[in-house]
């Protein structure tokens, strides 16, 4: 149906098909900006500031850097862009 309407000309249905998806997930939208806040958020932050203290000639946050090698701790699960491998840091 959507489809059709869609190849007709008639993105009606489809917006409305939007609206009743946003309806759905609307309530979740609190927990969804919070981890967004404290995860990719913070990341960028982070990373806007070593950025800031490299262009100052400031390397001292790498100080804190570690590596570490690991494998998959779990193989073939299922993630939004697929099958991907899990792998537990330290």
């Amino acid at each position: 149906m959507l489809r059709e309407a869609l190849v007709r000309g008639d993105a009606g249905p489809y917006r409305e098909f939007q609206r009743a998806a946003a309806r759905l997930v609307r309530e979740r939208v609190p927990v969804w900006r919070e981890l967004w806040r404290s995860g990719a958020l913070a990341a960028a932050e982070r990373t806007g500031a070593r950025l800031a203290a490299l262009a100052a000639g400031d390397c001292t946050h790498l100080e804190e850097a570690t590596a570490y090698g690991t494998g998959p701790s779990r193989r073939g699960g299922f993630g939004m862009c697929g099958i991907r491998d899990e792998y537990t840091l330290p």
